[in-house]
């Protein structure tokens, strides 16, 4: 079958790569509920169709896998969402019961699919998949590291992160030109400190769009209380502050 472009469509065809995936997914997921996102030819699906103690669902929008998959696994039937993931309600996935959301992620949205499962925390409390190495390495790195940047801190600030193994071009079909890699993320139980999670993203965003200045020059259009902590952290840039530090900076914002 011929891979679309336009659906950033590369297809996992290690076969023991992907029931490791499947079976590290399922140990550690919690869930009992799953959802993988552009199943392709099935070279996940297979597997998490193996595993009786999951409800398992898929999310794909190409017409020609539509027709294929329920043909190739008739245990797909009735399982199938024909649909553009960014578009579902997931709340109509499993009648509003959290999900794990997995999959060799299409590249050109990863980032987007990301950010959706962010803004339904309550119910994905569990992420896992494939992504362009590069973007994987942004959401797990740490301060003060090059790959460090608006997914690691949006991520992070409610998400515990792993990155399991990368994966070379040749693992895929046809092969992308870049390097890919597993990551999980994983609902924290903990809650944060009272703070406005709307400006928090504002001001993360807005001081990463010039991450080599300092906070002071980047962050000069807030009113910011003048403080020993501001003092402390005026002067630096973005990439060297851990989330706690951004959501401080936020409740010292004067609005």
């Amino acid at each position: 079958m011929k891979k679309l472009k336009q659906f950033g469509q590369h297809f996992l065809n290690n076969i023991p790569l992907a029931k490791q995936m499947v079976e590290r997914i399922v140990s550690q997921s919690g869930c009992k509920n799953i959802v993988e996102v552009g199943p392709g030819e099935g070279v996940l699906t297979q597997f998490f169709l193996q595993q009786p103690s999951i409800n398992f669902k898929v999310v794909e929008i190409d017409n020609r896998l539509i027709e294929l998959l329920p043909i190739k696994f008739p245990a797909l039937a009735g399982k199938i969402i024909h649909a553009d993931f960014l578009t579902v309600d997931l709340n109509e996935i499993f009648n509003g019961e959290s999900f794990a959301l997995v999959g060799n992620f299409p590249y050109n949205i990863s980032s987007q699919i990301v950010f959706k499962a962010l803004d339904n925390q309550g119910l994905v409390p569990f992420l896992a998949g494939m992504f362009q190495k590069e973007f994987a390495d942004r959401v797990v790195s740490i301060p003060k590291k090059k790959a460090y940047g608006i997914p690691s801190v949006l991520v992070q600030l409610d998400y515990a992160t792993e990155q399991w193994f990368d994966v070379p071009p040749e693992a895929f079909t046809p092969p992308p030109k870049v390097w890919s890699s597993v990551i999980s993320i994983i609902k924290k139980n903990e809650t944060q400190l009272e703070f406005d999670k709307k400006l928090f993203k504002n001001i993360v965003k807005t001081a990463f769009n010039n991450r080599r200045k300092m906070l002071r020059n980047t962050l000069s259009g807030f009113a910011i209380t003048d403080c020993e902590a501001w003092e402390k952290m005026k002067t630096q840039r973005p990439e060297e502050l851990h989330f706690t530090e951004f959501i401080t900076l936020t409740n010292l914002i004067q609005l």
